[in-house]
């Protein structure tokens, strides 16, 4: 009976406090600072009539208040100079009792000083203490690195000029809801990019800004018990707070209105606010992120063309990548878990914005591939249906079969649908051991090759890869481009290039061309795979050829913070992502064969034309645009990571959405698990995918495609002007028809797949007479370039003896000396006897070819053993005047 009372009670004060208006005082003072600052007259004036229309009952004055005043109090307010200065014995104990009984406090700015920190700091989680804590009066940032707490729920970080304190004394139980960079630099000991550190360095001391070192509490929730009380009190705590023009923000003045209802002990933190002030107010503030319906006005586009929204959040989050199926429905990989994924933070986790859920690191990953669609035919997605949940850093995937491949390193993934309800119900790891020390530097940006092979960028967290089942190992794995097959079978390095890369086309020729951001060359064309290089290189060959070189970039805006400044590559590209070719088929013919890619540091979309130039390409800017951009903005938070042609002919660009968007800091901060600089401005929620067409493109119904009809195919990949639509049903030809599929595939008039060096490489490969391969040392000896050079040695290696003796007698012989040269590695040594006989007979117009050969033969690991004879045949050629 006794407990029944008790519960009747306890529902009985709980209703009695929801229905009994929250009672507060305002401390307040006299005004304290120069103009628009620390006006506590103003704001008891103005806040005591708020709170009393919002339902609470207010008063207030600028003494603390007495004995009786805080027993009709709920939540006392400090907000005035020094308001923690409470030295008289009988408002210390008033204040005690207060306390004891569950009373709430709820401190602004000047409000946290006092003369007695430590005793302070046991109050109200954190004090002021003279001599030691510091302030800054500037434009800041506010970071929102706890939005779990019912005061933060839905809040956004935003700018604002107000003033930070740092190194206050804070108690270790505060929970820290906000936080802010300060000026504070650290010793790097002489690591990072010294030139960076120093205009850092410079910026913060000529504007009074604050640096990216070190970040510090602005925000604090606070619970505590005092001895023998018979429950806790809530303390909340803003140091936010110096400019009166702050309150009348609608989310400051919204959080200031939960912290005061938390404080109290309110069931309902929002009972004070308006609805006007809570849900799009808070996640979308001035100065803070733009909603979706807003974006589009900041962002200046070339004039020939338009764009519009296809989705944005709370549909979707942070998505990395996009394709379209079969049937055109728009698929999207999401990836709120970057850039820490569930890996721990090393450091307090309210600093540390990398990690979806904080510290809680024991969970599941909650990356996922999302199909969405548009059930109102308006052209922006509103539905989404999960096809595959439960991923760890998933950046990108390709269709295979009834499923997809996606990577998430350090594993590839086929995830698979047996039974056509567009949910994955079984998954098999195709490969493992990819690299993941730096989860910006991992595979990215999978693309089917027209050769049956999925091509994909990688970055320098370098790995070695073994099948998925264990046992089978191909080797190491990083930076540039790799290549791997979908049942599992092979994985291979295809171009290498130090850096990170991020972005990859396959043409509809099967050029490969790829993006690499940090290097000071933006864009790749691959001539050549690695494995055809290191059979015949050329001295200084790579395998690639790099444009876009140290070209200025042109931002619409630039921003003077230190955490937003480029830091590399200062007024180039230092971010590229992201690698469109255009061949749409619907916009005016000048644009096809453009490359587009995104600059999320620079808040741009980048746009060259890509001409022929010989073996490969050369890029260049439109004319009367060269110092512009294809799409530039003025938000902060717009960051392109990837470009997609469409099946409907229009670019598309993935909005990665974030305040933050650099992943390392080379200026030396502290970084996490996977190598990001630790930040605390790391958004998980936004994202944006864009629509840009040419005004006067022709439409393009996508269609739907039946992978059991293989004549359809096949008469798709003749009539579409769509590459996207034709690679998917060339796919789709090869995966679902065998042997017919592949004989119908070579009958379709087309012209030669892939670089012009791989084409040659094949055709000399294939020359067995004496007639072809006379034919191929004449194309050497024309060849202009090392990439054509390169693939003829690496086709002649197989038969490398009976080329250097073809050399020896052709009518070209000093055109051949690097033909031999570089083939020389490649000769057996039980040859070198007939060789060496070979070049004495050699006529003597041939030295260069025989001066090539001798050296290539002393360097042979087994050199024969000779007779007397050809030993005479080396003195006396080795005595020659023109051999060496």
């Amino acid at each position: 009976m006794k407990r029944l009372c008790l519960l009747a009670c306890l529902l009985a004060a709980s209703a009695f406090a929801a229905d009994t208006p929250l009672r507060v005082f305002l401390r307040s003072g006299p005004k304290s600072h120069g103009p628009g600052a620390h006006d506590y007259p103003r704001f008891l004036a103005e806040w005591v009539p708020l709170l009393n229309a919002r339902g609470a009952r207010a008063s207030g004055g600028d003494a603390f208040p007495t004995r009786a005043q805080l027993e009709a109090t709920d939540v006392l307010i400090l907000h005035a100079q020094e308001a923690g200065n409470i030295p008289a014995a009988e408002d210390r104990a008033n204040l005690d009792a207060f306390l004891r009984r569950g009373g709430g406090l709820v401190v602004i700015h000047a409000g946290a000083v006092s003369r007695d920190p430590a005793w302070y700091r046991d109050v109200i989680g954190g004090s002021w203490r003279h001599g030691h804590t510091k302030w800054l009066e500037a434009p800041m940032h506010l970071y929102f690195t706890d939005r779990d707490h019912p005061v933060t729920q839905g809040v956004s970080n935003w700018a604002m000029d107000d003033e930070i304190y740092y190194d206050m004394e804070m108690h270790p139980s505060a929970r820290v809801l906000a936080a802010a960079y300060t000026p504070k630099a650290i010793d790097t000991g002489g690591r990072g990019n010294r030139e960076a550190q120093a205009r850092a360095a410079e910026a913060v001391a000529q504007r009074k800004g604050v640096n990216i070192y070190d970040i510090q509490p602005q925000i604090w929730s606070y619970e505590r018990q005092l001895e023998g009380a018979p429950r806790g009190y809530r303390a909340f705590v803003s140091l936010p707070g110096h400019r009166y023009e702050n309150f009348n923000r609608p989310n400051y003045r919204a959080l200031l209105l939960r912290g005061i209802a938390w404080a109290g002990q309110r069931a309902n933190v929002d009972e004070l606010c308006r609805p006007e002030e809570l849900g799009d107010a808070l996640r979308y503030p001035a100065d803070g992120p733009t909603h979706p319906r807003a974006a589009a006005a900041k962002l200046e586009v070339h004039p020939e063309f338009k764009v519009g929204l296809v989705a944005a959040e709370p549909l979707i989050n942070k998505v990395m990548n996009l394709d379209w199926d079969e049937r055109g429905r728009l698929w999207v990989a999401e990836t709120p878990e970057y850039p820490n994924g569930r890996r721990a933070p090393v450091t307090d986790a309210w600093k540390e914005s990398g990690n979806l859920r904080g510290a809680k690191v024991d969970r599941a990953p909650e990356d996922r591939i999302s199909i969405l669609s548009d059930s109102d035919g308006d052209g922006v997605m509103d539905r989404k249906k999960v096809f595959a949940d439960g991923l760890e850093l998933v950046t990108s995937f390709v269709f295979h079969g009834r499923g997809v491949i996606a990577a998430s390193a350090p594993d590839i993934w086929f995830l698979e649908d047996t039974d056509g309800d567009d949910v994955a119900d079984r998954r098999t790891r195709l490969y493992t051991g990819l690299g993941i020390r730096d989860t910006h530097a991992v595979i990215n940006n999978l693309r089917w090759g027209l050769d049956g092979w999925i091509y994909a960028t990688h970055g320098y967290s370098q790995g070695d890869v073994t099948a998925g089942a264990g046992g089978r190992a191909f080797g190491p794995g990083g930076s540039g481009v790799v290549r791997f097959k979908a049942d599992g079978s092979a994985f291979e390095q295809y171009n290498s290039k130090n850096g990170n890369t991020w972005g990859l086309e396959t043409t509809w020729d099967g050029q490969i061309f790829w993006t690499q951001p940090t290097s000071g060359t933006v864009f790749f064309h691959s001539l050549l795979p690695e494995s055809v290089l290191a059979r015949g290189k050329m001295p200084g060959a790579t395998t690639w050829k790099g444009m876009i070189t140290n070209q200025r970039s042109f931002p619409a805006i630039e921003w003077p913070e230190q955490a937003y400044v480029q830091i590399d590559q200062v007024g180039r590209f230092t971010a590229a992502s992201g690698c469109a070719v255009y061949e749409g088929g619907t916009w005016p013919a000048k644009w096809n064969y453009s490359y587009f890619t995104g600059e999320p540091t620079l808040n741009l979309v980048h746009h060259q034309f890509v001409r022929r130039d010989g073996t490969s390409y050369r890029t260049e800017k439109e004319a009367g645009r060269e110092q512009t951009e294809f799409i530039r903005s003025r938000d902060l938070w717009f960051r392109p990571i990837d470009t997609r042609v469409g099946p409907d002919g229009a670019l598309y660009v993935i909005d990665f959405y974030n305040q933050a968007v650099i992943h390392n800091d080379t200026r030396g901060p502290q970084h996490g698990p996977a190598n990001a600089a630790v930040r605390p401005d790391r958004d998980h929620y936004f994202a944006r995918i864009w629509r840009v067409d040419h005004r006067e493109a022709k439409p393009l119904p996508v269609p739907a495609l039946d992978r059991r009809d293989l004549a359809g195919l096949v008469r798709t990949i003749e009539q579409s002007p769509n590459a996207h639509v034709r690679k998917t049903a060339w796919r789709l030809a090869q995966e679902n028809h065998g042997a017919a599929g592949a004989r119908a595939l070579t009958q379709i008039n087309r012209g030669p797949i892939g670089s012009l060096p791989e084409q040659r490489h094949a055709a000399a490969r294939a020359a067995t007479t004496r007639a072809q391969q006379e034919a191929v040392l004449a194309e050497f000896a024309a060849a202009t370039d090392d990439w054509i050079r390169s693939a003829l040695v690496a086709a002649a290696v197989e038969r490398a003896n009976d080329y250097v003796l073809l050399a020896l007698q052709a009518p070209q012989p000093a055109a051949l000396a690097p033909f031999v040269a570089a083939l020389a590695p490649a000769l057996p040594a039980g040859q070198a006897i007939a060789l060496v006989q070979a070049a004495a007979n050699a006529p003597a117009a041939a030295h260069p070819v025989k001066n090539a050969l001798l050296r290539g033969l002393a360097g042979l690991e087994a050199p024969a053993v000779v007779d007397d004879t050809t030993a005479r045949l080396l003195q006396r050629l080795l005595a020659a005047p023109d051999t060496v």
